[in-house]
């Protein structure tokens, strides 16, 4: 520490003294709550977290519930820095459970972002974006137009992250709007950042230039190195996509020279952050040992944590697996510039997927709910963008009952070679749209079609459904029939929304009557956003889930998709 550092610690000490010679009450706590995280800002991360265990105990025997919440959520942000996201999301949660109980909004609201920002780090996005959406939900509420633009940042950064990148550009542009007022440096250099590399990758321009430009004047300002490291690197880049090799050349060299120093930095303070938290974990380990007094049941204990966090990782590597096989957002863009994609896994993965091909002038987009969820869902979804991938590119099938015939030859086959009751399989939809003439041909197993089409008499919007056919992808009792294709004709602002049953069975509604949300209400919805623009119904269908949901567990894996013609 700095003499200056040291001068501010030692002033909280006497302080701490000073209330530990007088009757305990909410001063004392409250310094050692300062105390900890001035720490904490520092990097002094080991006596941060042994002021806020002291502190803790004091608290809960004065019953100061608020003060209670702070101590968790600076224990939340120790652990963050220390990249044990999992400890620093439970302690998040539990300053968020007591604001919750004494009706903190504002409060609340920082514990939802602080819950969304560390799951968005872990890598798990879906995760982030409910929390960031509850955080958005309660700031609106409550006006609080100086948070709202920090949970904006936060979605922009997660959705970045997803290659969602239309998303990400759209919030970080609200946070910047809602910025003029207040004209904050630090949140005008994460907007100008994030727009500057967004329109980076959409497309190369002078004014993603301007962006990075604007970013990296307020990073210089702010001596924010490790920030400008990266926007030396981007602007690199950005400058190689417009061919001016020149300017290219020169920021990566600035890139180069700011390397070294940042990742030195970064790679020290990650070792210190090692030793902190390995000497944390062996003090919990050894409370543990002296609680159980067994070396046996300590050897079984450290057995099941290793399993467990061999499961976890294996989960991960699957998630990571299966968006890869999901088709890329600079995909999507290309063949559906009008859309909205709302794809939310139950758990880490999915058994829900979605596909989408082009072969000349047909669009084949495809939407499916395989058996399960979580890693059995997961596995059947793979086989099934494997074997579409297979039918359409090699065996060049483009008819979508001949797709669906094919595809469900090949899922039996797979799927029962050692054992013939497996009924493992998939519901699915399927349209090939010809951009032509915009006509399009349909079929399915199970999961039916909904266009949203506007009445040239009334100009009131209709629903009109087209059924896809009784049986799965799979073995089916009843002996396999072929699936039947059915012809209709796109009309211009027609919207096509294909879905799994994830959305209409979620539970929720009042607590006192606990149902499903149902394909009417689910209808309704789609009537009443028809007007809305893509990236609006998107949202309204997602606020509406997590109203609907409340405090109830997601029922299934979620897939809606709306494209419009």
């Amino acid at each position: 520490l700095s003499i200056h550092n040291e001068s501010i610690i030692h002033n909280l000490y006497e302080i701490i003294n000073y209330f530990e010679q007088i009757e305990p009450e909410i001063g004392y706590v409250n310094a050692l709550n300062v105390t900890a995280n001035v720490l904490h800002s520092y990097g002094d991360y080991k006596k941060a977290l042994d002021v806020c265990l002291k502190s803790q105990k004091k608290i809960i025997k004065l019953g100061y519930k608020e003060v209670l919440a702070d101590n968790y959520s600076i224990i939340g942000l120790i652990y963050t820095d220390l990249s044990d996201f999992e400890k620093a999301i439970n302690n998040y949660k539990c300053a968020l459970k007591i604001r919750t109980e004494i009706d903190n909004k504002k409060a609340m609201a920082s514990s939802l972002n602080l819950i969304a920002r560390t799951y968005s780090l872990s890598g798990n996005y879906s995760e982030a974006l409910e929390y960031y959406n509850k955080a958005l939900i309660l700031r609106k509420e409550m006006n609080d137009i100086t948070g709202m633009p920090w949970t904006y940042i936060g979605l922009a950064s997660t959705y970045e992250k997803m290659n969602d990148y239309e998303t990400a550009l759209l919030n970080y542009e609200q946070a910047l709007e809602l910025n003029k007022n207040f004209n904050d440096k630090r949140l005008n250099l994460h907007c100008y950042m994030g727009i500057g590399i967004v329109k980076s990758i959409i497309s190369p321009s002078k004014i993603a230039e301007e962006y990075l430009i604007k970013a990296k004047k307020i990073a210089d300002d702010l001596n924010s190195k490790p920030v400008l490291y990266n926007i030396y690197l981007k602007l690199s880049e950005l400058y190689e996509r417009l061919m001016d090799l020149p300017m290219a050349f020169a920021y990566f060299k600035l890139y180069q020279q700011n390397k070294e120093e940042v990742i030195n930095s970064k790679l020290q303070n990650q070792l210190k952050n090692q030793e902190i938290l390995f000497a944390v974990e062996k003090s919990e380990k050894e409370a543990e040992i002296f609680r159980l007094k067994n070396v046996e049941l300590k050897n079984a204990y450290e057995q099941l944590e290793k399993q467990n966090q061999e499961i976890k990782d294996s989960i991960k590597y699957a998630q990571n697996i299966q968006i890869a096989l999901l088709p890329s957002g600079d995909y999507v863009n290309e063949i559906l510039p009008e859309r909205f994609i709302f794809y939310k896994p139950r758990n880490i993965v999915s058994g829900d997927f979605y596909w989408l091909n082009k072969v000349d002038d047909f669009l084949i987009i495809a939407v499916a709910d395989c058996t399960g969820h979580g890693v059995p869902g997961a596995f059947v979804s793979m086989l099934g963008i494997s074997f579409l991938n297979e039918i359409v590119n090699k065996n060049k099938i483009i008819r979508p009952d001949l797709i669906l015939n094919e595809l469900r030859n090949m899922v039996i086959s797979a799927l029962n070679k050692n054992n013939k009751n497996v009924n493992d399989g998939m519901d699915i939809s399927l349209v090939v749209v010809n951009k032509t003439n915009m006509k399009a041909q349909y079929a399915g197993a199970f999961n039916p079609l909904l266009i949203t089409r506007k009445n040239n008499i009334t100009g009131d919007c209709e629903i009109i459904q087209i059924d896809g056919d009784r049986m799965p992808i799979g073995l089916y009792i009843k002996d396999h029939e072929p699936f039947l294709n059915k012809e209709f004709q796109f009309l211009k602002d027609d919207i096509l929304y294909m879905f799994t049953d994830g959305y209409s069975d979620q539970f929720g509604g009042p607590l006192e009557e606990k149902q499903k949300f149902m394909k009417k209400r689910f209808k309704q919805l789609l009537i009443e956003i028809n007007s809305f623009s893509m990236q609006q119904q998107k949202s309204a269908l997602e606020k509406k889930h997590l109203d609907w949901k409340g405090d109830y567990e997601q029922t299934d894996d979620i897939t809606v998709i709306g494209i419009k013609f």
